[in-house]
């Protein structure tokens, strides 16, 4: 009887294990050799001629890439973490200048993952940061878009994609009032997902730039627009 009950407390073990270990083994890395950050100094350069080449690039390499909009204080930049062999190509057109990695800082976050409503990506108009808080020069907003491309995907020229946000401001008071803010803004186009990881964790995964195979809305190129415009 022990013996049974042992291996049948073991079995049990295992089942959980895996069941809780499921979300990080869909984790696929972005970050890695070849890949570097920079400023885009000429958003305007993000065109249909960009998002063509950037398709082919990304469906014929399966690699990734990923657009960050920053907000501190009253400044906002637009930022792209991605191959350099793909990027290369666009130096001139976006104004590109290499940076050093700014996601690692020692103050408190509280981070989140968000997804489309229904079919939202592809039928409102209007940028879907509107209505953002009026940042103190110590506040930090920090929103990732990560895309792929799936080689199974016959629509067309379709981006898949990982959405993130981060917030980080020492006062635990203030940083509270941001992020009820920041997850209910007035485009109501995207709504956050149920907590899986802790902050720290979506901390790791964005600085990582790692993303995880789900279910939100195929991207086309004005979609992705709407989601990076501030």
């Amino acid at each position: 009887l022990w013996i049974v009950l042992f291996i049948l407390v073991l079995a049990i073990s295992f089942v959980l294990a895996l069941k809780s270990m499921r979300d990080y083994a869909e984790i696929h890395e972005v970050a890695g050799e070849g890949y570097s950050l920079f400023l885009i100094r000429k958003p305007a350069g993000l065109n249909n001629q960009f998002f063509t080449f950037l398709h082919d690039g990304l469906i014929s390499t399966g690699k990734n890439i990923s657009f960050e909009r920053l907000f501190r204080g009253k400044e906002s930049a637009l930022v792209v973490f991605g191959p350099v062999d793909i990027l290369t190509h666009f130096k001139d057109s976006l104004d590109l200048l290499e940076l050093e990695d700014y996601a690692s800082t020692s103050q408190q976050v509280t981070g989140w993952e968000v997804m489309f409503k229904k079919n939202q990506a592809d039928t409102q108009p209007g940028k879907m940061l509107e209505g953002l808080p009026e940042f103190l020069d110590t506040d930090q907003f920090w929103w990732q878009v990560i895309l792929w491309v799936n080689k199974s995907d016959t629509k067309g020229l379709l981006f898949s994609s990982q959405i993130r946000a981060v917030v980080a401001c020492e006062d635990p008071a203030r940083r509270k009032t941001l992020v009820r803010v920041l997850q209910n803004l007035p485009s109501g186009q995207l709504f956050k997902l149920p907590k899986v990881f802790s902050s720290e964790q979506i901390s790791d995964l964005y600085k990582k730039r790692s993303f995880q195979k789900n279910n939100n809305s195929a991207l086309d190129f004005d979609s992705i627009l709407k989601l990076l415009q501030a």
